[in-house]
């Protein structure tokens, strides 16, 4: 499977030890429906059909990986994106906040996190 990870999960990042052993493919940036939020701790993706491109990492990710990562990210909806310019026809998924996001988060309007 294809993830695209866009916070915590980057390399450089402590979450990124669930990606231990994956395969980086490279860098990403999705298609401009989404916009991204910091609570100071996290990042939170969620879908905006009038959203900005999000710049992150592409990789490729076993079951048993996805599955851990899946108990991690409970906060978040596995989801598939759209990303620019795909290395593959395969989709891509990424984990979609799903609360209500609050008014007071910092948005990251230029599509990166931190």
């Amino acid at each position: 499977m294809y993830l695209f990870v866009y916070g915590t999960l980057k390399r450089g990042y402590h979450n990124n030890v669930y990606l231990t052993g994956q395969k980086f493919v490279g860098e990403a940036e999705t298609e401009p429906c989404y916009r991204l939020f910091d609570n100071g701790l996290f990042p939170m993706l969620v879908e905006d059909e009038d959203g900005y491109s999000v710049s992150g990492e592409l990789w490729r990710v076993t079951r048993e990986a996805t599955l851990e990562i899946d108990l991690h990210e409970r906060l978040y909806n596995r989801r598939v994106v759209q990303i620019a310019d795909p290395p593959t026809d395969r989709p891509i998924f990424a984990y979609i906040y799903k609360e209500k996001i609050d008014d007071s988060l910092y948005e990251c309007d230029c599509g990166v996190w931190p």
